[in-house]
């Protein structure tokens, strides 16, 4: 069971890294999108751009939250029962105490599906984003048209929000 804690784990860290980096993927297409305008004018809803500086900010914080106040917290105990510990007990509950700790605080344990669920929901639409920024500047094969993508783009910003 300890490997199984160990996947999730990871697997809900690499979805957040992911997220992140297409979040800022999305950042670099609007970026580029701006290149030859007037200043403040990517050509998309204000919505839009205001819609990506949020999900970083939500990818950015549940990334430090994960990372942080989560891993490194419970590891820095855990080092600290390890060094006490006079038995090989001791360490396997220590170890068993860490993992608990980190699935429960991660969202990952049986009461915690309902948030998991909203989380990877919510990550899902930087996905969404950044496949509807590739079709508008034309690097996606996803939506047929820019009004087509534009329409997703304003979908994205509705079911973020």
């Amino acid at each position: 069971p300890a490997l199984q804690h160990y996947s999730r784990l990871f697997r809900l860290l690499a979805l957040v890294h992911y997220a992140l980096h297409s979040v800022k993927a999305g950042w670099f297409q609007l970026s580029r999108r701006a290149v030859g305008r007037r200043p403040g004018s990517s050509g998309l809803p204000t919505a839009v751009l205001g819609l990506r500086h949020h999900m970083q900010l939500f990818v950015s914080t549940l990334q430090r939250y994960l990372v942080v106040d989560v891993v490194a917290a419970a590891a820095a105990r855990l080092q600290d029962r390890v060094a006490e510990a006079a038995s090989l007990d001791a360490l396997s509950a220590a170890h068993s105490a860490f993992l608990d700790e980190c699935t429960a605080k991660a969202f990952l344990g049986a009461e915690g599906q309902d948030v998991l669920r909203t989380i990877t929901d919510m990550l899902s639409q930087t996905f969404r984003l950044r496949n509807a920024l590739d079709a508008v500047s034309g690097e996606g094969s996803q939506l047929p048209s820019a009004a087509g993508a534009l329409q997703e783009l304003l979908a994205v910003e509705t079911t973020f929000h």
